[in-house]
């Protein structure tokens, strides 16, 4: 994730805060992390590839992942 590639916006619409210290991202290519965020460090958790992922329906719509799927 690169903000001289995509805008924020775009990259927002793949995050979601788990709890108070772990988070939920995919990238553009619908892999999706795991991070635990403690004292500065960025934990990575677990990984997952989502099957048939289509960042493009995200990108088009501006529609949240995680909350708004179609």
């Amino acid at each position: 994730m690169n903000l001289d590639n995509e805008p924020a916006s775009e990259i927002m619409n793949r995050f979601k805060w788990i709890d108070d210290e772990t988070i939920r991202i995919i990238n553009h290519e619908g892999i999706e992390k795991l991070v635990y965020l403690k004292d500065r460090e960025l934990i990575e958790i677990e990984y997952n590839v989502i099957p048939l992922f289509d960042n493009h329906e995200i990108k088009n719509s501006l529609r949240h992942f995680y909350t708004n799927k179609s």
